[in-house]
């Protein structure tokens, strides 16, 4: 297991926060120099911008601390940049007054970069799922992203409606001229809410657009869009491999799950023929116990040495502690491969054999992934999902045909 991470700011915040910090200072000095109340208005409510600002700097370090979620640190620069160009050159530097397609810009960016925080966070919970599968359909985590965007758009309009109101300003640029600090005349009627709905349109577009990349992506299973997520932090194991702890040990016993978890470390992967060799080393132990054996097993498997069957040499292992280092376990010469092993422990032969139904669906499956995504990464995840499916749902007592001379 590895120890807490620690979580720091990129440079990208760090530079920011400087920038944050000379601004408030800055504010502050003119505080004490203006005389002019709208002046002085527009100075406070410009070191407010910046305090909001400096707090979203800190919000993945609060969240880490709080809730211990990662954010990615790829998207804390993309979160960071587009606070930064909302709140300070937005607002602050008035670039909403003076480029008067400014306001589009940041809320056409909004809508993808909330489509991309609505995947981040239902895909937290919809890939960690017991046996592997999706929780949620494609269909519905991609509505949910479309509403996530378009609700988190229109809590940023109620925030501007009520902003304009006790400071004075034109956020939602419902006054004859637009710009931040404009004092002209109100619009009136249809013309009022035109900034309103079009910045909610934008929204709606970007997430819109998310929404359909997205939907095709987790139909294909590429690792595009499914990868999304908040990294959730534990003892070390993947978040997805602790949700189903409780649940698989209290099935299978602790055994079974400690191999498991250390032929997943060993093998590299998560593979659907190493955890099925996991069960049937431990299922192997557990009969040779009952029939009184106690030395040593010995092993001879008739996997061949060519991958996914070989990959059952490694649980085998793993489960057994008979390894190639110690010379208790080798490969049958037979032309034949096939996933079974020959247990030998003093004068006990244990036959075990993967059961010709398992043993089809996994072909099956196998072909499956093959046939629609080759050996792309699309294909890995589909084989780590089942071979979750496989390790929650197959009991070692039911899937082998088992005979002991």
């Amino acid at each position: 297991m590895t120890g807490e991470r620690k979580v720091h700011l990129t440079p990208v915040s760090r530079i920011v926060l400087i920038l944050c910090a000379a601004l408030i200072v800055a504010g502050t000095v003119l505080l004490f120099y203006e005389t002019d109340d709208g002046a002085r208005s527009r100075i406070a409510f410009s070191m407010f911008e910046t305090l909001v600002m400096i707090l979203l700097i800190w919000l993945p370090i609060f969240l880490n601390k709080i809730i211990r979620v990662r954010i990615p640190a790829s998207m804390e620069i993309i979160f960071v940049s587009f606070c930064f160009s909302t709140l300070i050159l937005g607002d602050v530097a008035d670039f909403y007054g003076r480029f008067h397609w400014w306001d589009d810009l940041q809320h056409g960016m909004s809508g993808i970069l909330l489509g991309v925080l609505g995947y981040m966070i239902i895909n937290t919970f919809n890939r960690f799922e017991q046996n592997g599968r999706f929780r949620y359909s494609p269909a519905f985590v991609s509505i949910w992203v479309l509403c996530f965007a378009l609700a988190c758009g229109a809590l940023w309009e109620i925030a501007e409606y009520c902003i304009d109101g006790w400071f004075g300003l034109n956020s939602q640029q419902f006054l004859a001229s637009p710009g931040t600090f404009d004092k002209s005349v109100p619009l009136q009627g249809h013309a009022a809410l035109a900034d309103t709905m079009q910045d909610l349109m934008l929204d709606f577009a970007g997430g819109l657009l998310m929404a359909v990349l997205g939907y095709f992506d987790m139909r294909r299973l590429r690792r595009r869009f499914t990868d999304m997520s908040l990294e959730m932090e534990g003892d070390g194991y993947e978040y997805e491999i602790q949700a189903m702890s409780a649940a698989t040990i209290d099935r299978f016993g602790s055994e079974e799950w400690e191999r498991a978890l250390l032929t997943n470390e060993i093998h590299g992967h998560t593979g659907i023929y190493s955890i099925i060799g996991v069960k049937m080393g431990v299922r192997a132990k557990e009969l040779l116990a009952d029939e009184g054996c106690s030395a040593p097993l010995g092993i001879v498997s008739y996997t061949g040495d060519t991958p996914p069957l070989s990959c059952l040499c490694d649980g085998l292992q793993v489960s057994t502690g008979a390894t190639l280092g110690n010379g208790r376990i080798h490969l049958s010469p037979e032309a034949e491969k096939r996933a079974e092993a020959d247990f030998h422990s003093g004068d006990k032969v244990l036959k075990i054999k993967l059961k010709e139904d398992f043993s089809a669906l996994i072909q099956a499956d196998i072909s499956e992934g093959v046939e629609q995504f080759g050996h792309s990464p699309a294909y890995w995840e589909y084989i780590r999902r089942l071979s979750l499916r496989y390790w929650t749902e197959c009991d070692r007592r039911e899937i082998f045909d088992e005979h002991l001379t």
